[in-house]
């Protein structure tokens, strides 16, 4: 029985319930997650969802939205309940015309993102001793080299985008080196905008806007066939042939003594190397120019992180859980339960809000506060439960390594703060990342430079960084964005965490 479908296979579709008191279409409604100003500024919608209970009824996406921190804990974790499954039947792309489709509702379909038990499992434990803490420290001088050599090309005074020149250099370094695919990281950073595409219309596949990078999803999938076939002749020390000879044994003796690969093999590699290839495109990029700017703007806490540095653990755990790039994930609900007060039917659909639930005061004190000695349990920005995101380890260790090397490389970073300064974002509501961000940049102490004492707490996170539209309409300022191309709100969404939208 899938998830949707009752004992004789009929799906199930709920009634939807009466929305709860308080509630507003237009105030409420998921479609506001892809409003400019909100992926800018996610605390918009938060604020005005606080008044209705952590979880609710959303009349415009038809789905659950949960706000609240053990409510979406509970939600993430129990995945016998709440399944990541997606299934795109092939009969009903053939009767729409659209038989172009299939490859890539296929690879959806086989991909550890959109997986349960046992299929996700067998797909996690052949990668199970590459991303564990011990084997991601092995990988530490190579990543400190990434961060090394990109710091020398910067200027040792002067302007700096830190996205485009730094930030978003890091995850193309760090996947074509741990794939093997070195001197490809211009195709993979295409193949990997392509499926991050994908995913912001997964809920409504095929879009109007997928047809534009099918053909990309399919070369791409092309390609890391032709490579997994490589690797399993000749495997090397790289994810794809660990993935690869990881789930050979799944298959029979005959089919792999044949000479082939099976191409069943070949096509289960590839869904989930394309995975694994998108991991971090966005989270890290986000992680880290999020982490320059909040310390730039709160220079207590800069000052504190040089003078401690051992801090850099926790001030990556409060960057991911104060400004995360992952916003949201999906659940289908396999069968009725209840969940903070809420009774949800079996084939209900539940968006859980990843960044409010970060913001939860119920679980942490003064959560605006940027503290990054804060220990008050673990943020939700990589997920929880069998899901939790497979790659955390790698953008953590990198994020901290390259927040660590900046600040120890410029001895003062200001953002630009002139009308066309203005930070750009990218237009994914989701895996939010923004496109650009200057700053100048100052190697040596300048003359007279006055003294910063830190006050007795961290500061609140800044009304600066509370955007606003400017005369325009066209950008936002100090962390705005321009408007984004509209996309419907996706009641399916899913992220992947460091895999740029949920985590595996």
């Amino acid at each position: 029985m899938t998830p949707g479908e009752d004992e004789l296979g009929k799906t199930v579709v709920p009634r939807s319930p009466a929305p709860v008191s308080g509630y507003d279409r237009v105030r409420h409604g998921v479609h506001n997650l892809q409003r400019a100003d909100v992926i800018a500024d996610p605390q918009l919608y938060w604020n005005a969802i606080a008044e209705l209970p952590s979880i609710f009824y959303d009349e415009v996406g038809g789905v659950w939205v949960c706000s609240g921190y053990s409510e979406a804990a509970e939600i993430l974790s129990n995945g016998r309940v709440f399944s990541s499954a997606r299934h795109h039947a092939p009969g009903d792309l053939q009767q729409r015309g659209m038989e172009h489709f299939l490859p890539t509702a296929e690879m959806l379909s086989a991909q550890i993102l959109f997986s349960d038990p046992p299929e996700h499992t067998r797909i996690r434990y052949a990668l199970r001793g590459q991303f564990t803490r011990a084997s991601v420290r092995r990988h530490d001088p190579a990543m400190r080299d990434m961060v090394a050599e990109l710091l020398r090309s910067l200027p040792d005074h002067g302007t700096v985008d830190v996205v485009a020149d730094f930030a978003e250099q890091l995850p193309t370094r760090l996947m074509t080196y741990l794939l093997g695919m070195d001197g490809r990281g211009e195709e993979l950073t295409r193949w990997a905008d392509a499926y991050e595409r994908l995913l912001s219309s997964v809920s409504t596949f095929p879009s109007r806007t997928d047809i534009e990078i099918v053909s990309v999803i399919d070369e791409a999938l092309a390609g890391l066939r032709r490579l997994t076939a490589e690797r399993l002749a000749t495997p090397g020390d790289d994810l794809i042939s660990a993935l690869a000879t990881g789930l050979q044994g799944d298959f029979s003796p005959r089919s792999v003594s044949s000479g082939e690969p099976p191409e069943e093999l070949l096509q289960l590699v590839a869904a989930n190397t394309m995975v694994m290839l998108a991991s971090g495109y966005q989270t890290l990029t986000h992680l880290v120019s999020t982490g320059l700017l909040l310390l730039a703007e709160q220079p207590e806490q800069l000052k504190r992180l040089r003078a401690e540095p051992s801090l850099i653990d926790s001030a990556v755990d409060e960057l991911m859980r104060i400004d995360g790039s992952s916003q949201y994930v999906g659940r289908h609900v396999v069968r009725d339960v209840e969940v903070g007060g809420a009774r949800l039917k079996a084939g209900a659909s539940v968006i859980v809000l990843l960044g409010a639930a970060n913001l939860d005061p119920r679980k942490f004190t003064e959560p605006l506060v940027f503290d990054i000695g804060r220990s008050e349990g673990r943020h939700l920005g990589f997920g929880a439960g069998a899901h939790y995101c497979l790659g955390a380890p790698f953008a953590e260790r990198l994020a901290g390594w390259a927040i660590q090397g900046f600040i120890e490389h410029y001895q003062e970073f200001t953002p630009l703060d002139g009308p066309s300064d203005a930070v750009q974002w990218g237009p994914h509501g989701n895996t939010r990342s923004r496109a650009h961000a200057g700053m100048t940049v100052q190697r040596g102490p300048r003359e007279n430079a006055p003294s910063v004492d830190p006050p007795d707490r961290a500061q609140s996170v800044p009304k600066s960084r509370r955007r606003s539209p400017n005369s325009n309409g066209t950008s936002w300022s100090r962390n705005g964005t321009k408007p984004a191309p509209w996309l419907a709100p996706p009641p399916w969404s899913a992220g992947i965490c460091c895999s740029r939208n949920e985590p595996v």
